[in-house]
């Protein structure tokens, strides 16, 4: 439960324009086995996918088993 309320912060850090700050949270919610997929398809963060830095995000942690 804790990658998703990690998660959960950097949906809101992006939606109050804290990119960098969601950022940083999608990174660790992933290393703490948030679902990439679940990621990819949340609307709010379509400014990051427009970007590609969502894309570049997930890529990173590819090769890392999901939990």
């Amino acid at each position: 439960q804790y990658a998703s309320n990690v998660y959960e912060a950097a949906v809101i850090a992006n939606l109050d324009g804290s990119e960098e700050d969601a950022v940083a949270r999608l990174e660790q919610a992933l290393r703490l086995g948030y679902n990439r997929d679940d990621m990819m398809r949340d609307p709010e963060l379509a400014n990051l996918r427009k970007s590609g830095r969502l894309q570049a995000i997930i890529a990173g942690y590819r090769s890392t088993p999901q939990r």
